[in-house]
């Protein structure tokens, strides 16, 4: 038998690893562990199999593997989890500043979203209060273990805390990941500006692993880049000066398909005539999607929209802003970015 786990690495996926394991060991006997995003990590990873039951954790998957486990059925848990815990563990698991680890959540999902809604695919929430009794129990019955009530109450035991009478997720999460007091305390430092960041993304990014049909993501303004000052595009922008690149970034992550991207800006004093150019960048291939030009109100909120392809959720995408114009005087401000899927690829 062959069982997989999917799912953004935190303490959250490190512990439905671990209880599965144990849980197929129990009902199959002993299992190889493959850790596997690609079609050549996971032939390596079951080189040596000969016949044993196996369990391929996944954390980022390429499109081939996705599409491995739609077409084979294999048995699989997707394990969806709040879009800020995997922001904080990124941030202090892998040593990362607030937007690289941005980047890397928004990578992971879209990688997963191949998943959502598939028929052999259970998607697993649970919260910190939730009993770890409860939990094995849900991933038996998904993965239609054979394992009696004894077993489940081995599995309890294997992974009792003394010091939770409760025994509830949250303390089993603290033992599979020692870390964890750190992981809340950099969450609770957030600034204001960055919770807010965190909400806007974390609603449309976490619902790309429960609903298959999901069409719009949003992405905060503020992280786009001013190209003068290198820091957050948190005010308007200055048009005085010559052609330029004004803005760039967010190298953020969409699942693979065609979408349509649209901007909506405001822009006061515009009497040089400036002109703006976009383009829509992704820096993995140095290619750019799509790219559109053209001059801009004098004054007034306006939009743009532009449609591009992304045929891999593992390419990261960048906004580019060029005024092209000389000016002086005038401003511009950038007021949402969002994306729209139009559909497969």
């Amino acid at each position: 038998m062959i069982y997989w786990v999917v799912g953004a690495t935190s303490p959250r996926f490190m512990l439905v690893a671990r209880l599965t394991r144990f849980l197929v060991e129990q009902a199959h006997g002993p299992t190889l562990v493959c850790d596997a995003n690609s079609a050549e990590s996971l032939k390596a990873g079951l080189s040596n199999r000969n016949g044993a039951p196996c369990l391929i954790c996944s954390d980022c998957p390429e499109e081939i593997l996705a599409q491995l486990i739609v077409r084979t059925r294999l048995p699989a848990i997707l394990v969806a989890e709040p879009f800020d815990e995997l922001h904080a563990f990124s941030a202090c698991q892998y040593d990362l500043e607030f937007y690289p680890a941005l980047r890397e959540v928004t990578r992971k999902l879209s990688s997963m979203h191949t998943l959502a809604g598939v028929p052999n695919v259970a998607v697993i929430r649970f919260s910190e209060d939730d009993k770890l009794l409860w939990l094995l129990s849900r991933i038996a019955s998904f993965l239609d273990l054979p394992v009696s009530e004894e077993q489940l109450q081995e599995a309890l035991d294997a992974h009792r805390d003394p010091l939770d009478p409760n025994q509830t997720v949250l303390r089993a999460c603290r033992v599979v990941y020692d870390s964890s007091e750190k992981m809340r305390t950099y969450a609770r430092n957030y600034t204001i500006e960055e919770r807010d960041i965190i909400q806007t993304l974390g609603k449309s990014y976490e619902p790309l692993l429960i609903d298959p049909y999901i069409d719009t993501i949003h992405w905060p303004i503020e992280a786009l880049v001013n190209a003068e000052t290198g820091s957050p595009l948190s005010s308007p922008i200055e048009l005085l000066g010559p052609a330029r690149i004004i803005s760039y970034g967010p190298y953020l992550y969409v699942p693979r398909g065609r979408w349509l991207i649209t901007l909506t800006f405001d822009v006061r004093d515009n009497h040089s005539g400036a002109r703006l150019m976009i383009d829509i960048y992704t820096p993995g291939l140095d290619r750019v999607l799509v790219a559109a030009k053209g001059e801009i109100p004098l004054s007034g909120a306006f939009s743009t929209s532009m449609d591009f392809e992304i045929d891999s959720s593992l390419h990261a995408i960048e906004i580019r802003l060029y005024s092209q114009v000389g000016a002086i005087e005038g401003v511009i401000e950038v007021l949402d970015i969002s994306l729209q899927k139009q559909a497969e690829i």
